[in-house]
């Protein structure tokens, strides 16, 4: 039999051993983890877009729709019309969908999630500008923020709240948004005297000393030490950086006058901004200091869009100088999509996030976690794995890996990886590849760090959820990293080890995640 996933999705099947019901044996007789004009972007539109894009492009189309552009060349045209000059803002949500955010063509503020559902507002944005939008770090959760018709900044949530900040903006100009990895987010925007502001989720407001060009809007990212960075153009047209300590720096890099810059960061605390500069190039300033000038020519008026691809490299998206979306790799190449903007307009980039290996323990787990999505045994069809042999755990498969079943074995090792500290041995109290023997893990800790279903306890990144644990304690069906959990939600967002994907055994990450077998259901939570 096949047994299902809490989405229906195929799980590990009795045909391979044991299969999911994993473990059934006492764990003590084994052997041996920008907004407004240069926002983040968008997915295919009325699908998700596949794991293997490395980035996705939203733009406005020179017929004013909403259009998407994937790595992998393809189009997502929709019927949304935009109005006319303004350009979306897009995110990847931690359960993996894409959302945009645009001013509609009657000038309210529209949400569109690229798996299907619209989702219109009846929030009236000042004409011509942007909103920016920004994914929450769990669940499907997102928050946006846009200058309103009466000219303040207005921040607007998944959870329907609509927020009056009650500060003013400059007519005409986009904010920005980002989000850390906490959940606390920072809106850059250009007040209506003319300076960089910004205004947080705890709703701190802070002026600069730092004027801006009353056409242009600014671009910030966050970075991994919980400060901003934010890229502008200042009111001399050069290119400035600030930093929430208080630090700006002058690049003494002229921009084509109105446009606006782009940033984006990497987990490393490294950054880059993207501008269209006095002559119409593409040029890129990073944390280094250096400037290095493309040979790509823009539209005049338009602004870049910059993301940041895992391998610590940036694709730039712009509106090439003959009105078609191009996109620019910092590796040096550039690719000409012959797909048609609004002149006025400026595309929005997004790559999957890169994911860090700093911060707390839990985010390093669900780092490490993540990063192996897509494993699979090898040689195929058999239990040999690599994280089993990590510990020596199971049977020799002469490759260098060994075979067992291995989802214990893989929560194991995002936990090691990470840095949490644990025996791996078959005595009482040691962690090993039955899924129990991580409840008995849990129990032994003082305070206990296991955590019953129904004890109203809320999972946290970096906890292994248990399903299927019989009445004694000592046999449980499977084991997965939990990676993100919204309240009120079925189960757990998760990345399981040993799951079943096409007769092989593969790690696979899966949202509100309530059973393994299909039969059985989650037992509680074991916190590193």
């Amino acid at each position: 039999m096949r047994m299902l996933n809490g989405n229906g999705g195929p799980g590990r099947g009795a045909g391979r051993g044991a299969g999911r019901v994993r473990w059934r044996v006492a764990w003590w007789g084994l052997v041996g983890g920008v907004a407004g004009l240069l926002a983040l972007s968008l997915a295919g539109a009325g699908s998700a877009v596949a794991a293997t894009d490395s980035y996705q492009v939203a733009f406005q189309a020179n017929n004013n729709a909403l259009y998407g552009y994937t790595s992998a060349g393809a189009d997502s045209p929709t019927t949304l019309g935009m109005q006319a000059g303004t350009s979306p803002a897009s995110a990847q949500l931690s359960d993996g969908n894409f959302i945009s955010a645009f001013q509609a063509n009657d000038h309210v503020l529209y949400l569109h999630k690229w798996s299907g559902a619209n989702t219109p507002t009846t929030l009236g944005m000042d004409p011509g500008t942007s909103p920016a939008l920004a994914g929450l770090p769990t669940g499907d959760g997102w928050v946006a923020a846009f200058q309103a018709n009466n000219h303040d900044l207005y921040v607007y949530t998944s959870a329907g709240t609509a927020t009056n900040t009650g500060l003013d903006m400059q007519p005409g100009t986009s904010p920005s948004i980002a989000v850390q990895a906490d959940g606390h987010w920072e809106v850059a925007f250009q007040a209506s005297t003319g300076v960089l502001s910004t205004y947080d989720s705890a709703g701190a407001k802070a002026a600069t000393s730092d004027g801006m060009n009353t056409a242009s809007s600014p671009a910030i990212a966050a970075l991994p030490d919980g400060s901003y960075e934010a890229a502008f153009e200042a009111n001399n047209t050069d290119l400035d950086i600030y930093h929430t300590g208080g630090t700006t720096i002058h690049t003494t890099l002229g921009m084509n006058p109105g446009t606006s810059p782009s940033i984006a960061a990497q987990p490393d605390g490294d950054w880059e901004a993207a501008f269209q500069t006095n002559n119409h190039l593409l040029d890129t300033y990073s944390f280094h200091g250096n400037s290095s000038l493309t040979s790509d020519g823009m539209a005049a008026g338009t602004s870049p869009s910059a993301a940041a691809e895992a391998d610590g490299s940036y694709q730039i998206a712009f509106q090439a100088n003959n009105h078609d979306l191009s996109v620019f790799h910092t590796g040096g190449t550039t690719s000409n999509t012959t797909l048609g903007m609004d002149p006025a307009a400026s595309p929005a980039i997004a790559t999957t996030p890169p994911k860090s290996s700093t911060g707390t323990v839990g985010a390093k787990i669900v780092y490490f976690a993540e990063s192996e999505v897509g494993y699979q045994d090898n040689p195929a069809g058999t239990y040999c794995n690599a994280f089993s042999a990590s510990f020596g755990a199971g049977t020799d498969c002469g490759n260098g890996n060994f075979a067992e079943e291995w989802c214990a074995d893989f929560a194991a090792w995002a936990w090691r990886s990470a840095g949490v500290s644990f025996v791996y041995g078959y005595s009482p109290g040691d962690i090993n590849g039955a899924a129990a023997s991580l409840v008995q893990w849990g129990k032994d800790q003082s305070p206990s760090t296991w955590h019953p279903a129904g004890s109203g306890y809320t999972p946290q990144p970096g906890d292994v959820v248990i399903y299927g644990l019989n009445a004694a304690g000592t046999e449980a069906d499977h084991a997965a990293v939990v990676t993100s959990y919204t309240p009120g939600a079925a189960g757990p967002n998760v990345v399981n080890g040993d799951w079943w994907v096409s007769g092989n055994g593969a790690v696979v990450a899966a949202t509100d995640e309530t059973t393994a077998t299909g039969s059985d259901g989650i037992s509680g939570y074991v916190s590193p």
